[in-house]
């Protein structure tokens, strides 16, 4: 009869890796957190007195012959485990529950569990005895004994092998040792590092150690180096000596992980979220009708069925549905499906997510959240506090609102535990709208700091009607430190209204002075305190309450506001838009989307393609294929769409027989494909960000010079030169305000769906913040979702001063972009110092960086910092240009020693077209007029550190 413990599972909300985990049989955790087990299942003859009965815990080894630790804990009572990142590796400890207090051997109830970390050392010493520490000098006969301490590879089979610091091509002994615990041992011979050396042994020679880990890798130190143990050998030679050892006590570690107790109740953690509809859970929502576009015959159901899972989700994505692959295998029946042929198969409901946020705009909704353990049905109460004191008095918590109709003002937020979380909606803003305008106006200036006294220099009068004047000119000259006055100080600010404030309507004598407050320009930075009262004990915590992890209450984004707003001028001026061109009268905007050219709206049925038919003007001079809103040509839209075109016959045309080139088609990479209302919108961003390139004009608030890089495309718009009738430009500008206004607010005409920046690889500026003239706060990308080249064995060895195969360390970061000339951004606010312009494209060359610009910059911590932007194709800047980050400074390219040489179709110097890249360096000084920072080796510094996107030890995104 089969009573006990059947299976056990792990309880935790977070700590453990499912992509290295095998489910009912292996668990893969992190290191250094508490791992939470609990019983799953009982064999059914189990009785209810039993299954409360005290249970023993059984922490065994890898085979399950030697239990390391036995622990009875009280039914319901997690047992946790802690695995300590020496104890980490391929090595997989044995976990098991018994309600007899012993090893089942007949049935596997338990699971492996093994940890995982960073491989490396951390910490290495010789010695010439076993077992005891003797550092003196080394002489050819001796044997050495090395001892090391790692992380991540217990229970692997490592590889330490010997180097002449004269040879470092072969390894002189190689010896291979199981690392126990986190601990190994080896025992090299001298007399083999003798017979090495190349030549006669100098006086003194110098030998390292290196490990090479199970995968071929080699292992290295808390400072990355992989020359693990270093050792002198003086030029003596003595006979061996074999010494019986004198402590014949075997080597103990500590074999057992260390044990915390866990706690039956907690609050785990508090943050702020964001609700994404993206927990795929197991409830039928409906049925899905998928119909074949085209035949398919003899179909892959794997390759089928994951093409048509791509294809749906998204369009089921905004009514929180999702498809489950093996749904749509299974319904794939037949092995050929004709055109219009349609399968079914359920969708299923997409349940929420809290998705923890480090930042959002005042009067934003957002969650508070905070996870629990065990604490279900009861009230969690959670406070919002400042770092620093800057909206609110000290020590008080900040008030918000309640997100919902005539929500309240809540300085305590009260939420009940549902499934482990306990949840608050509310925006981030105080009930009434006076306070609001306060916090706004607090938020713009920062912390209010000391004083600042202003000297007149010369007698001048003030008057009501010339205050507002001189209170600008007064704040400069604080500023930039003039009249004989001390500038304002680093990291803070002023501002005119303050010095307004301070002005009398009066006559100041020289030497007069007045004084007006400064302020500390920093982020509104929150953490949380969550409470709540459990069984026995009140839990309380901070959450959030260190450097690094603040909530910080940001800017309100515009950005994609200013885009759409601009793409509702354009439609104005090219007469499909809410207004009759030049004029106030309104006209119904959908009809846009279906006006071809000349025409009033409904002149065609939107379908999946342009509608392709050339009308005329009203007096026959102009003929054109525009169609849709934003009257896209049939041969732009060929373009957009993938498709090589010619010149012929006086206009543009798609290319005969077809070539279609699969990386140019910007409707498919951009989910745009078809004449949908939303797909003409979504080209619309196509050709603004990739042909007009004026994203970075509408960032930066210019929107002349949008007008103008966009006036050779849509002709209707002011100054362009086609011959057709053009927008008066401040009626053009009028509409533009109007329209950014309703888009700020909500309220949009448009059909592509809010959110669109991340599809379109588009930088939000916001987030790059505001900088003073003295540093630069903020850092941005050189190129939207920046990766690391995987080219030269991989993306670690495309790093700052990685060895990864080369003579020299890497002097830099490469960032990947392929064949593809794309822009190069600054990422740092500064000054232009130096450019090379004079390689033409793909110009090679085996001892230069090619075309290149060099940044001067002060960071956020007023250091300075010189940026050097490599390779390039083109440079769009030139000596003593003032940037900003996130403007652009070139085109990326393949000059220099990254050129590609072919002969006879082979590559026989520079670097492939795929593995193309941005080389980029920085330091801490430089010598002006150069093209490199070898003169100044020693002050080049990690580029990566002015980088706004940031990576892990393995080169990929965090």
């Amino acid at each position: 009869m089969a009573k006990g413990v059947k299976k056990i599972k792990w309880v935790g909300q977070s700590g453990a890796l499912r992509d290295f985990s095998l489910q009912n049989k292996i668990l893969c955790i992190k290191p250094n957190q508490t791992a939470p087990f609990m019983v799953d299942e009982w064999y059914s003859e189990t009785t209810e007195e039993e299954k409360r009965r005290n249970i023993t815990w059984l922490w065994m080894d890898q085979k399950k012959k030697k239990i390391f630790k036995k622990e009875i804990r009280s039914a319901g009572t997690p047992f946790g485990v802690n695995l300590p990142k020496k104890l980490c590796g391929s090595y997989a400890f044995y976990l098991e529950a018994s309600l007899y207090g012993s090893h089942d051997r007949n049935a596997n109830t338990g699971l492996h569990v093994y940890g995982k970390c960073e491989k490396k050392i951390t910490s290495s010493s010789w010695s010439k005895k076993e077992n005891t520490a003797d550092n003196s000098e080394i002489n050819y006969g001796h044997d050495l004994f090395i001892s090391l301490e790692t992380e991540g590879v217990n229970g692997d089979t490592l590889t330490l092998e010997s180097y002449s610091a004269k040879k470092t091509e072969t390894p002189i002994q190689t010896v291979n040792v199981k690392c126990i615990n986190g601990a190994l041992k080896a025992k090299f011979t001298t007399m083999s590092c003798f017979m090495a050396v190349p030549g006669l042994p100098s006086d003194l020679e110098n030998f390292y150690i290196k490990v090479l880990d199970i995968t071929g890798e080699y292992l290295k130190t808390e400072s990355g180096n992989d020359k693990i143990v270093s050792f002198t050998i003086k030029n003596k030679r003595v006979m061996p000596v074999f010494e019986p050892p004198t402590n014949t006590t075997p080597l103990t570690v500590d074999s057992t992980p260390k044990e915390e107790e866990v706690k039956t109740e907690g609050i785990i953690t508090a943050y702020f979220a964001k609700e994404e509809f993206s927990l795929e859970t197991a409830e039928v929502a409906d049925q899905f009708e998928y119909k074949f576009k085209n035949r398919n015959a003899n179909i892959d159901k794997d390759k089928i069925a994951a093409i048509i899972k791509k294809n749906v989700d998204p369009q089921v994505k905004a009514d929180k549905k999702y498809a489950k692959l093996d749904d749509i295998k299974n319904a794939l029946i037949e092995r050929t499906y004709e055109k219009g042929a349609s399968i079914s198969f359920n969708l299923y409901k997409l349940g929420a997510n809290y998705i923890k946020i480090n930042s959002a705009p005042l009067e934003e909704e957002v969650y508070v959240v905070a996870k629990t353990f065990l604490l279900d049905g009861k009230e969690v109460s959670i406070t919002i506090k400042e770092k620093e004191t800057i909206l609110i008095d000290a020590d008080a918590n900040v008030p918000v609102l309640e997100a919902k109709e005539d929500g309240a003002e809540l300085a305590t937020l009260k939420a009940t535990v549902e499934k482990g979380i306990a949840k608050v909606k509310i925006k981030l803003r105080p009930k009434a709208d006076e306070d609001l305008k306060e916090w706004k106006e607090k938020l713009l200036k920062g912390k209010k700091e000391e004083a600042y006294r202003y000297t007149f220099k010369n007698e001048t009068v003030i008057t009501d009607s010339n205050k507002k004047q001189f209170a600008v000119i007064i704040l400069n000259n604080a500023k930039e430190g003039k009249q004989g006055n001390a500038k304002i100080a680093t990291g803070k600010t002023a501002f005119a209204d303050d010095v307004e404030k301070a002005l009398k309507s009066e006559t100041y004598s020289s030497g007069a002075t007045i004084s007006f407050d400064t302020y500390k320009t920093q982020a509104e930075s929150l953490w949380l305190k969550a409470e709540c009262q459990g069984e026995t004990v009140k839990h309380e915590k901070e959450f959030l309450k260190r450097d690094g992890a603040y909530f910080i209450i940001g800017k309100k984004c515009e950005c994609e506001a200013r885009i759409r707003a601009f793409m509702r001028v354009i439609r104005i001026a090219e007469g499909t838009g809410e207004y009759i061109k030049g004029t106030k009268q309104a006209r119904d905007p959908e009809l846009g989307y279906t006006t071809w050219f000349s025409g009033a709206g409904n002149n065609f049925t939107l379908s999946d393609d342009h509608p392709r038919v050339i009308n005329s003007n009203s007096t026959n001079t102009i003929r054109s294929s525009a169609a849709g809103a934003y009257q896209i040509m049939s041969w732009k839209s060929d373009n957009l769409n993938g498709y090589t075109l010619v010149f012929k016959d006086g206009y543009f045309q798609k290319k005969l027989p077809e070539e279609y080139i699969e990386k140019y088609d910007k409707a498919k990479k951009y989910d745009a494909k078809g004449f949908s209302k939303e797909a003409q919108d979504k080209l619309c961003v196509a050709i603004l960000k990739d042909d007009a390139k004026v994203i970075n004009a509408l960032q930066k608030k210019d929107i002349k010079e949008a007008i103008s890089k966009s006036s050779g495309i849509w002709v209707s718009l002011p100054g362009a030169t086609a011959g057709q009738p053009t927008a008066k430009m401040q009626e053009t500008l009028d509409y533009y305000e109007e329209f950014l206004k309703d888009e700020l607010a909500g309220k949009s005409n448009l059909h592509i769906k809010q959110g669109f920046l991340k599809d379109f690889d588009i930088k939000c500026s916001c987030d790059l913040g505001d900088c003073t003239e003295e540093k630069c706060t903020q850092y941005a990308d050189v190129v939207p979702n920046p990766q690391i080249s995987t080219d030269n064995g991989g993306k670690k060895n495309n790093r700052f001063n990685s060895a990864g195969g080369r003579k020299n360390p890497h002097r830099g970061v490469d960032i990947y972009t392929g064949d593809n000339k794309v822009d190069v951004h600054s990422l740092l606010c500064g000054e232009v110092v130096f450019t090379v312009t004079s390689f033409a494209t793909n110009e090679y060359n085996s001892t230069s960086l090619g075309n290149l610009v060099v940044v001067k910059s002060k960071d956020k911590n007023d250091e300075v910092v010189y940026i050097m932007y490599c390779h390039l194709d083109s440079v769009k800047v030139a000596k003593n240009d003032k940037v900003k980050h996130n403007d652009v400074i070139g085109i990326s390219g393949s000059t220099g020693n990254a050129g590609s040489v072919y002969e006879n179709g082979k590559l026989i110097h520079g670097i492939s077209p795929e593995n193309y890249h941005i080389h980029i360096e920085a330091s801490t000084s430089y010598v002006a007029g150069t093209a490199t920072f070898k003169n100044v080796a020693s002050s080049r510094v990690n580029p990566e550190d002015y980088m706004k996107t940031k990576f892990d030890i393995d080169g990929e995104k965090i």
